[in-house]
């Protein structure tokens, strides 16, 4: 229940912050070429957190020049692993955009068999795998959202927080059912006790002083 109140907040979260920008068609996120624009700039995504692209059609000729610089390299296994890797991350990335939540929306409220029909349609040339790749990512944030402060939708940023984790997260014998309860918990071992970070807190504020003196 508490997992169906949350996804529902993210989806009120984009509607809302959908309202003063025009929705982005579905189409035109999943076409190789379309170059999505926001406030008259196009809306760039990355491959590696640093190699831009404008459009997906860009990315593809940057994976396949990554083939070919490790062709002879790595065996066929390892090449297809990496170009499966690659477009991935360029999908990925186009969709779950730091600066626009609109190719997010379109993609998570539309069914798996909408997204699939709508690749279907495109009439330009598109790598092995990339419909597959597409649902990938569509299921993934269907259901979760990363831990992105810098999200640009509150209740996304809120649900990331949030998002009860069901198997949980296992670290040194613990269990945490949350990425906030993660986060919280992980700054120290199960084991440190508050005496113990209070007499840490103690000597650090000691030692700050003896530095500004």
């Amino acid at each position: 229940m508490f997992e169906r109140v949350l996804v529902v907040t993210v989806l009120i979260g984009l509607r809302l912050s959908l309202s003063s920008a025009e929705p982005i068609p579905l189409k035109d996120v999943v076409t190789p070429s379309s170059v999505l624009m926001k406030d008259g700039k196009p809306v760039m995504f990355a491959i590696h957190g640093f190699i831009e692209f404008r459009s997906l059609a860009e990315a593809f000729a940057y994976i396949e020049l990554q083939r070919k610089r490790w062709e002879g390299k790595i065996n066929e296994e390892e090449l297809k692993g990496l170009e499966k890797a690659l477009l991935r991350e360029a999908i990925e990335s186009r969709v779950v955009s730091m600066v626009d939540e609109r190719p997010l929306a379109a993609v998570v409220t539309h069914t798996s068999g909408e997204l699939h029909d709508a690749i279907a349609t495109v009439k330009e040339t598109m790598p092995i795998g990339y419909a597959e790749a597409f649902l990938a990512v569509q299921e993934k944030w269907r259901h979760s959202l990363n831990c992105w402060s810098a999200s640009p939708v509150i209740a996304a940023r809120v649900l990331s927080n949030w998002y009860p984790i069901e198997e949980g997260i296992r670290l040194y014998g613990a269990t945490y059912d949350s990425t906030e309860h993660f986060w919280q918990a992980v700054k120290y071992h199960p084991d440190v006790t508050v005496g113990e970070v209070k007499e840490l807190a103690k000597r650090y504020s000691k030692a700050w002083i003896g530095v500004g003196g």
